[in-house]
């Protein structure tokens, strides 16, 4: 998606006749510069990129709030308990941080020739494991909002559908 974004808007410069968002380095404490190596970001790659950090943050939004407020909803209290519900993602977030982290250790340790058998295999189970953790709670959480085991499953189903492509993403990227 990186290189769908950053090429429309290579063709735009070319279009526009700007050279400069092709030519500009960027500096080295922003993003990489390491003319050495052939790693040099241009305004045009560093524009790229805050494009897919917002269309990824607006789809991670979209992706999780609307089962939240369709929970909150199926409980009969609307708006006040989302923020209560939403931290029932905690586990699933701290799982994506730390396996997205994790990704930037074992590519750094692969492109200096060491091999660490299992770990895109442990990455996704750590995922999925916060995941069933996150639903888990999404469970408990709606228990302090209703007693109906029917309506505390209902309003949990769309939390266990946005976990379960949240999930289904990662693994995607691991294996």
């Amino acid at each position: 998606m990186f290189q769908s974004i950053r090429q429309w808007l290579v063709e735009l410069c070319v279009d526009m006749s700007w050279s400069w968002p092709l030519s500009r380095r960027i500096p080295w404490w922003l993003l990489t510069n390491y003319p050495s190596v052939n790693d040099v970001m241009n305004v045009v790659d560093a524009v790229s990129f805050l494009v897919l950090v917002c269309l990824g943050a607006l789809a991670a939004t979209v992706a999780f709030a609307l089962p939240l407020a369709a929970a909150a909803a199926i409980l009969r209290r609307p708006r006040r308990i989302v923020n209560h519900l939403a931290q029932a993602f905690i586990p699933l977030a701290s799982a994506s941080l730390f396996c997205g982290l994790l990704a930037l250790t074992t590519s750094q340790l692969g492109s200096d020739g060491v091999v660490l058998p299992g770990v895109d295999a442990s990455r996704g189970a750590a995922v999925v494991l916060c995941g069933v953790w996150s639903s888990a709670l999404f469970f408990r959480i709606g228990g302090v909002y209703s007693k109906e085991i029917a309506r505390r499953i209902l309003a949990t189903v769309p939390a266990v559908i946005a976990t379960a492509l949240f999930c289904a993403t990662w693994l995607a990227s691991f294996l």
